[in-house]
Parts: structure tokens; sequence; C-alpha cells
């Protein structure tokens, strides 16, 4: 069997954050052979023009051209974008070749052009399995381009980088860490005004990631007792999850919190805001705490500056049993069935 990942984002220098579910699908599928040929055709994540990112498209598909002449089994777009018209392309001249989709969260949750919606929804015809990283985001991808949904499958957390080191409680000495892109959709302005508002200043707050908001970041750091880290290698992240008690994710939305079940995985405790996906993820008061707005966040946080050790251990236990299911090596197993059957589905129809 031979696969095609397609991708319009792949991790990059200026972005080693971006799209790193599809760097790992890739290097693990590569590394395990359980497939017998894998190829990806991605373009990598950096910052660019209205007309560089023109350029990057057509340079992707001009470079496409070459894969035509090679035989591939199945196509798997993650997240949705105008690449897909290069698997129907490449369908065109491989009519048995079997297509899926892979929604991540913004290419669905951002997608309110009535003619892309329209456009993608003809191209999805011809589309063989679809998935979405949570259930939210199937609801809503079913709804707004009137298609089913096959699969649920999360992008899933390195679990060869990312995992618990058995950190006690007394020597996690990051109080507060946020992992992602400094932008306003994930909700740092959120964090930031309750940094200001918290009468606290010993509380000690982590970011991490690279985007347009990390000025703001930096103007707290004079007054409150904050650090700002550039991204890095998920192999060095691993060390700040295990050093960290607690992980905010302030995200307006979400098709997965994948940073959140990393942490979560390495026994820090979530506290994420109210919204559908991170609320199916962490239960209040079970496995994390949930807020809706800034003065329920600054009540969150201060009562969990204020948490026993014991308390502290029953969140974090049971938010490390609920991300085991996401862990990379399950959902590479449930991808490779996926491909798998629709192998079979091939070579059935060819009989």
């Amino acid at each position: 069997m031979k696969v095609l990942l397609v991708s319009n984002g792949y991790p990059s220098a200026e972005y080693p954050f971006g799209s790193i579910y599809v760097k790992n699908h890739y290097e693990r599928l590569k590394r395990e052979k359980v497939i017998d040929i894998v190829d990806k055709h991605v373009i990598y994540r950096k910052d660019t023009s209205l007309i560089g990112t023109i350029i990057k498209y057509c340079r992707c598909y001009v470079l496409f051209t070459k894969k035509l002449f090679n035989k591939y089994d199945v196509l798997h777009l993650h997240f949705m974008s105008p690449l897909y018209l290069l698997l129907i392309i490449y369908k065109v001249f491989h009519p048995n070749c079997k297509l899926i989709v892979t929604f991540h969260g913004s290419d669905i949750n951002e997608l309110h052009n009535k003619y892309l919606i329209w456009l993608y929804s003809k191209w999805l015809s011809k589309n063989d399995v679809a998935i979405t990283v949570g259930h939210i985001l199937k609801i809503r991808a079913e709804k707004l381009l009137g298609i089913t949904i096959d699969h649920v499958l999360s992008a899933g957390y390195n679990d060869e980088y990312i995992f618990n080191i058995n950190t006690p409680y007394s020597e996690r000495d990051i109080d507060y860490l946020f992992v992602g892109s400094f932008t306003l959709v994930k909700g740092l302005d959120l964090i930031i005004e309750a940094i200001q508002e918290i009468k606290c200043r010993d509380l000690n707050f982590t970011f991490i990631g690279t985007g347009p908001q990390k000025e703001q970041l930096i103007k707290l750091t004079s007054n409150y007792n904050v650090r700002i880290l550039d991204g890095m290698p998920q192999s060095e992240l691993n060390h700040y999850y295990n050093k960290s008690k607690f992980l905010i994710m302030s995200s307006e939305n979400e098709g997965f919190g994948l940073s959140l079940t990393e942490a979560m995985a390495c026994r820090a405790v979530g506290i994420v805001r109210d919204i559908p996906q991170l609320k199916i993820q962490i239960k209040d008061n079970v496995n994390g705490y949930v807020f809706s707005g800034i003065q329920e966040l600054v009540e969150v946080i201060t009562k969990s500056s204020n948490l026993s050790e014991a308390e502290w251990s029953r969140l974090s236990r049971n938010g490390s049993n609920s991300s085991q299911e996401h862990s990379l090596t399950n959902v590479i197993n449930e991808m490779t069935a996926i491909y798998n059957a629709c192998y079979q589905n091939i070579i059935s129809n060819q009989l």
C-alpha cells in the first residue's frame, strides 16, 4: 500500500509548532513501516504577504505534477484547503485511489465564505473518508458542508517525546503554562488581563510560542513574574510540561486541544475556556477547571494556586488517565486501520 500525505501546513524553522501533527504522523508512519510507501506533499509554515501566499500555492500545484506519475492507493489531506483540488486532479488520472480528508479546527471553524463553502461541498462529493479531530468539529463540519464524518480521531500527542517523568508537585516550579500561537483566537488577551488583576504577584506564568501578541506579553515582564520562550522541539517542551502545575488554554475555538492533552499526559492540570470541545476534554473539578470569562479565570487561578497537594494530585491523575487514548501510538494504529480498509476496498473492486 502506498500513501501520500498532503497539507498546506508543515513545521519550519519559523514555526516549529505549525502543523506539528502532520510531521508526527508522517515520521511515525515512515519509521514503523506498517505501510509500504509513505510520501508527503506539503507547504512549510511561514509568514508571507498575499502575493507570497499565492506564489506558495502555485508552486505547490506545479510541483505536484511530478506526483501524478506515482501510483498511490490513498491520498490523505490534513486540513481542508484549496489543496484538496490536487486530490481530485490525481483521482482523474488514478480513479481507483481513495481520498481522505482530516479537518483539524480552524479550517472549519473559520470557514464563513459562502462561495468557498459551496466549492468545498462540491469537491467533497469525491471524497471517500472524512475525519475530524473532535466531536464538536464533526457536528459543525456535517452541518456546514453537508457531508458525513466517518471518524473522530484526534491528532494525537507524540508519546515518544511527550511523557510523564513523575515530577512531584513540590518540584514543579512553573505555576501556569501556556503553549501555542500568540494570537487573538488563542484568547491571550484574557490571560494577560487576568495576570494584571490577580493580587498575588508571587505566581509565575510561562508562555511558549510565537505570534503577533508577543509584544503585549513582553510588556508584562516588567511588573509581573512572566517568562516568554520561543517555540522549541517537543523533546524540550516535555521538560516544561513536567515542570508545570497547570496549563491554561483560553482559545475562542479549538478543533482539539492538543497542547492541553500533551500537558495532561505529563500530569499538569488543565484550565480551559468554556467552549464545547475543551469541555469534552476537561470536566470541571474532575480533571481540571473550566472558566467562561475574565472574572472566572481570575477566580480559578486564585483557587488553583491554593490547592492542597492531595487535591492537585487527584485532578492531575484523572487528567493523565483521560489523555492516554490520544497518544500518537493509538492514533496511528487507528489511522493505519483506516488506510487498510481503503486498500482492501480497492482490491475488492478490482476482483
